[in-house]
């Protein structure tokens, strides 16, 4: 009947389910004091003295509550140990559930390292009857490698898992120790993904592929960005050259024309002398008046306007070769060359009485023709534009890390300041042509050699007191060139 009643009672409260054990509790209770009532009416127990039946009838009824307590609590630890055994079964079917519907593979091994017990997925997936599998020895069923060993805690591993006919698998095994009756055991739970491990080797050969084709590009764009870089500096180069050039040729222009004005009219002057002479040379002898001596003044004179006609086309191509002249540049021992003037210009300064001082200059790299004209011009226009006393001329040269600095100083005529800007230009003479000789080219020609030297020239002077001219010349003038092509 309680088995009964606790089965109908199930989803019931626990208060109203023990309320039939309790009613029960009492009605038996009762049936005890009053089979007890009757028993001793049966005996004679009212025979008994007022005293007698006091006690007889207190003990009665302790008896009987007696009887319903623990007739209550039997009762009671009857329903509760159902209830237990109910829930126990409940718990031990929802573990039996979770055991066979789970994706995991479950092994229940002993302190020997022997299967104890598997779960049905250990048996689809690793296809082994627990049969065959109880009380052997995982390591007989499997072999097992760490395949990454740096997890968050020990208890927590990726395995790869091969069983006994070769079949691979990856597991992500978490596992525990425990004890059950008394046992160690070893609970292991094996999550497969065998999948998730291969599409993530695929995914790593990929990334590994894309990485080696990203680098290969790399390398090409970065090889295309090299040769773009080079193209647009060799574009900016060749227009900045072009602009130089273009700026060249103006400058160039201007001063071809202004050359060719010049030029020509320098020139018309002794032709129209030569011309002149011949014509009244011409109409004396046609008039048979022309007398020998006569002839021989118009020839000389003749002549001469020719000899200064020769001289000024000379320095003109002294000064076309300055702008173009191709010579290689070479090592040129500056003390060496003055010596060499020295000896060109024995005549001049022997005449002048000048002293040329110098010592310890450098050897540079240079056009030694044109180096030589520079100093030969400008030693030439302190012997020219001398004053009476005793003419003093001093070179010498200064290192400034990137150029040589030469400088030719004398005690001469001087130069005004407000002919400082014109002095360097072709057919500049400020002097009266008929007391100095000249043409004005030769500063002009020293302005171009320098240059081509990647120099400067400048002059600093005091009239009445002396000239100093300046010049630079490039230590490497090859580089520069380079630099600048």
């Amino acid at each position: 009947m309680m088995r009964y009643l606790s089965l109908t009672l199930r989803g019931v409260p626990v208060a109203l389910r023990k309320l039939p054990y309790t009613v029960l509790t009492i009605l038996l209770g009762y049936t005890i004091v009053a089979f007890t009532i009757v028993y001793g009416i049966q005996f004679h127990f009212w025979a008994f003295d007022h005293a007698d039946r006091l006690v007889a009838c207190a003990l009665i009824v302790v008896l009987g509550g007696l009887a319903v307590y623990v007739v209550d609590r039997v009762i009671d630890g009857r329903a509760q140990l159902l209830e237990l055994q109910r829930l126990l079964s409940k718990s031990d079917a929802k573990f039996e559930r979770l055991l066979t519907h789970t994706t995991d593979v479950i092994l229940l091994l002993d302190d020997q390292n022997r299967v104890v017990h598997l779960n049905p997925m250990a048996t689809r997936l690793l296809k082994i009857q627990p049969s065959t599998a109880v009380q052997r020895s995982f390591s007989e069923l499997f072999r097992m490698e760490q395949y990454v060993t740096d997890m968050a805690t020990s208890q927590e591993q990726i395995v790869k898992l091969t069983t006994q006919d070769e079949r691979v698998y990856y597991f992500n095994l978490w596992y525990c120790d425990l004890t059950l009756d008394e046992q160690p055991l070893t609970l292991m739970n094996l999550r497969d993904i065998t999948a998730l491990h291969s599409k993530q080797e695929r995914l790593a050969l990929q990334q590994h592929q894309l990485e080696a084709r990203v680098a290969e590009r790399t390398a090409e764009l970065d090889q295309l960005n090299d040769k773009l870089i080079w193209e647009v500096k060799a574009r900016i180069t060749a227009e900045e050259r072009l602009l130089s050039n273009a700026k060249a040729l103006v400058e160039s222009n201007k001063g071809l024309s202004s050359f060719a004005y010049t030029a020509s009219h320098d020139l018309k002057e002794p032709l129209r002398t030569v011309i002149g002479f011949l014509e009244v040379l011409e109409r004396q002898m046609a008039t048979g008046k022309l007398q020998p001596e006569q002839a021989t003044t118009y020839i000389d004179f003749a002549k001469g306007a020719a000899v200064k006609m020769r001289s000024l086309l000379d320095d003109l191509l002294r000064y076309s070769r300055s702008m173009t002249d191709a010579s290689d540049f070479e090592a040129c021992d500056v003390n060496a060359l003055m010596l060499e003037l020295e000896m060109v210009l024995h005549a001049s300064i022997a005449e002048s009485g000048a002293t040329i001082t110098y010592h310890n200059l450098p050897t540079v790299q240079a056009m030694k023709g044109f180096l030589h004209q520079v100093f030969q011009n400008l030693i030439g226009n302190a012997i020219k534009f001398r004053r009476e006393e005793p003419l003093q001329i001093q070179i010498g040269a200064t290192d400034t890390d990137t150029h040589w600095q030469f400088c030719v100083a004398d005690n001469g005529m001087g130069v005004p300041q407000d002919r400082y800007a014109d002095i360097f230009e072709t057919f500049h003479k400020y002097h009266p042509t008929n007391t100095y000789k000249g043409h004005g080219i030769g500063l002009s020609i020293c302005k171009r050699i320098v240059e081509r030297h990647h120099g400067d020239i400048w002059l600093e002077s005091i009239e009445g007191q002396g000239t100093t001219f300046y010049f630079t010349l490039a230590k490497s003038p090859m580089s520069v060139e380079r630099q600048t092509a």
